[in-house]
């Protein structure tokens, strides 16, 4: 595990002690939720969670609270973010997306 890795599973596990996966897959979505919300408040005109003006600050706020829970499940399940993403980008630049192509272009 790197060491940002075990550092935010350290303190997720210090602030909210030994929790469930169901509890973190639970909280997962409720991030997920708040950056979809969001998102769509913010591509639409209208001010997002806590009147941030900007889709930086929205990205650093509550698509950061996405990637620390992610984090946070992959300490629990000892696998290594890092190692995670760098897997999964290797097998996504990988594929070829021909059927989301002419989806698009349709």
């Amino acid at each position: 595990m790197s060491e940002l890795t075990e550092r935010i599973f350290a303190h997720h596990r210090s602030q909210f002690g030994v929790v469930s996966v169901h509890q973190i897959i639970s909280k997962l979505m409720e991030e997920c939720g708040e950056v979809a919300s969001d998102v769509t408040r913010w591509t639409e005109g209208r001010p997002v969670t806590g009147g941030r003006p900007g889709f930086d600050e929205l990205a650093v706020s509550e698509i950061g609270d996405v990637l620390i829970v992610l984090t946070a499940l992959c300490g629990y399940l000892g696998a290594d973010i890092d190692k995670v993403m760098e897997t999964a980008a290797e097998e996504f630049l990988s594929r070829e997306w021909d059927c989301i192509k002419t989806k698009v272009e349709a």
